[in-house]
């Protein structure tokens, strides 16, 4: 049984499967899918929601993340992500725009949300940029 619930833009579509227990979640946005696919994890010793958040990649970042040497991801916070959600990156060739076929999947382990201006730099990043490094493990 599937209920639908419209919010302004937003509609949220809900699915549970009787068996696996899993409930898909299609948010659309202008007829985009945001995400996709809520499965209902154990993480620790608590029920957690772990949302499956759908992206496209790039092929030079998809070879540097699939190679384990590219461990992070910089992305503009237009979605909402959690420790432990999983990424499905998904390759994106930019000449053609089309996908490739490829994807891999990563487990979000911390997610760091900030604005331009919360550290009151904002025109020197704007003027400079930002590094984002990455530690070795």
């Amino acid at each position: 049984m599937a209920k639908v619930i419209s919010k302004n833009i937003k509609t949220l579509y809900f699915a549970k499967d009787k068996l696996s227990g899993v409930v898909n979640l299609r948010e659309m946005k202008d007829g985009r899918v945001i995400a996709a696919k809520r499965p209902l994890k154990k993480v620790g010793k608590t029920n957690k929601n772990i949302l499956a958040i759908h992206k496209k990649i790039w092929p030079k970042y998809f070879k540097l993340v699939k190679a384990n040497k590219k461990r992070f991801e910089l992305r503009l916070a237009d979605f909402k992500v959690e420790k432990d959600d999983i990424l499905v990156l998904k390759e994106w060739n930019p000449k053609t725009k089309k996908y490739t076929g490829r994807k891999i999947e990563k487990q979000v382990d911390y997610v760091l949300k900030f604005k331009l201006d919360d550290f009151g730099q904002k025109k020197e990043i704007e003027k400079k940029g930002l590094y984002v490094m990455q530690f070795k493990q």
